[in-house]
């Protein structure tokens, strides 16, 4: 038994060194594949959908016949005369006629349903992508920022290092040493940051992909500099207009509003009847065989007016062995027995006046949506090429310290500061060029296009 249990713990540790050891490569294309292939909540929706499908074969079931078979016996024990046993079997047949048209909107409204989650569906894929792509480029970024950041320490080690070396031949202040010191250190936790900031995009991305998480991604390190972005070329109107066509969230307003008229409509026209048509055949007797043989037909019935229901029978038989001919009818009407009409009526038609205001709002709101998301694409826009300008100016600048540094020209902290102001600009760069891709994908999402429609955002 312990050389069992001992074989069952040495089993679980080399499968976690495999799974440890296990490195998945990912690019932008493999990680949105891998992302949508192990998502739960599209296989849940996938799921729905099939159960959608089914309700409008169920809603379809209720125009066909409805066919039944029916079996009966009694025993009839009466004193001091005979004894009476009455075997019946009957087949029914019941086909809807008219209903109102309550069948027809149950149906249209199914498929309402399905052809909604189908678009929700489309919407559902669309977030996902989206957030796969943001939290890639978010990764990549983390990445380059922490490889600048090691850069400015490595940089900012070369620069203490002389300082401190300086300071002994008395050809640097004290001060001046403290305070490249302390440049030094501040690098130093800037780098630490920037790898726990790297550390939790890998925990984010493993999240989102639905990854173990002692499973090691390597990530397309060359797509960083490997793509290129443009400015948006379309006019705000265009993309409202396009918005107006594709989002879903507006397709299943209008479904909504379909459905609720369909709901009106059959509350206000509750007192249409209920007609339908039936069938029976009947074999009875004492014995199994030979039995009576005999067949109905009818008509059925059913409405109701200001709570008052009625219900009409009218049936036509004919006795078969007996060649017997026979019309018979029945009435019903219950006063009172349901008064909740008014009720569902004026439900019914505030549902939908509800959903007609509601949809003429949700145009202005993707209008405004979309417009809020393309203004803040081009500030973003606008600041990515303010932060490539800085990042330029900065160079020099730090070539010109540099340089003069060399000739005795500038104090080595300047020259410090210069080269730590010049690579925090590069880190800035490099955030606002994800600023930037974000409000690319935000902006699409906004107009309901799918990722990568605009063509802004391109792997050379």
């Amino acid at each position: 038994m312990k050389t069992f249990r001992w074989f069952i713990l040495i089993y679980i540790i080399f499968c976690n060194i495999l799974i440890a050891e296990n490195k998945i490569k990912l690019n932008l294309k493999k990680s949105i594949q891998l992302g949508l292939y192990r998502n739960y909540d599209l296989k849940y929706n996938k799921i729905e959908q099939l159960m959608k499908k089914k309700i409008i074969s169920e809603k379809w079931r209720a125009f066909l016949p409805i066919f039944s078979i029916e079996y009966g016996n009694s025993y009839n024990v009466v004193p001091v005369q005979a004894d009476t046993r009455i075997n019946t079997l009957k087949f029914k047949i019941t086909q809807p006629v008219y209903q109102g048209g309550r069948y027809y909107a149950a149906y249209k409204t199914a498929q309402i349903d399905y052809k909604t989650g189908n678009k929700l569906y489309s919407l559902l894929l669309n977030n996902i992508k989206a957030s796969i792509q943001k939290q890639y480029f978010s990764l990549i970024v983390q990445k380059e920022i922490l490889s600048i950041q090691r850069k400015l320490v490595e940089h900012a080690k070369i620069q203490r290092d002389f300082a401190v070396e300086e300071n002994k031949l008395g050809l640097l202040t004290s001060i001046d040493l403290a305070e490249i010191e302390a440049k030094y250190n501040s690098t130093q936790l800037d780098a630490i940051k920037a790898k726990n900031k790297l550390t939790d995009e890998y925990n984010k991305m493993k999240k989102i992909l639905y990854m173990d998480w002692r499973e090691k991604i390597v990530i397309d390190e060359t797509i960083i500099s490997n793509f290129s972005y443009k400015k948006i070329k379309q006019n705000l109107d265009s993309l409202i207009l396009y918005a107006y066509n594709q989002r879903k969230d507006l397709l299943k307003q209008y479904a909504d509003l379909l459905k609720a008229n369909y709901n009106y409509k059959i509350n206000k026209y509750y007192y249409l009847p209920e007609v339908s048509l039936n069938f029976e055949y009947t074999l009875s007797g004492e014995k199994f065989y030979p039995f009576t043989r005999q067949w109905n037909i009818g008509l059925q019935f059913n409405f109701m007016y200001e709570g008052i229901s009625a219900s009409e029978n009218a049936t036509y038989s004919k006795d078969i062995n007996k060649n017997g001919k026979s019309v018979s009818s029945s009435s019903t009407v219950s006063p009172f027995s349901d008064l909740t009409y008014i009720r569902s009526y004026i439900q019914a038609e505030a549902n939908l006046k509800t959903l007609k205001v509601k949809l003429r709002q949700l145009y202005h709101d993707i209008a405004m949506d979309v417009e809020a998301k393309y203004s803040m694409a081009n500030e973003k826009w606008e600041l990515l090429n303010i932060l490539s300008a800085r990042e330029k100016v900065l160079k020099k600048r730090d070539a010109v310290y540099k340089v003069k540094l060399q000739l005795g020209e500038a104090k080595r902290v300047d020259a410090l500061k210069a080269e730590i102001e010049y690579y925090q600009a590069q880190v800035e760069k490099i955030q606002g060029i994800l600023g930037y891709i974000d409000s690319i994908v935000d902006l699409e999402m906004a107009m309901g296009a799918d990722i990568g429609y605009l063509n802004l955002i391109n792997s050379r």
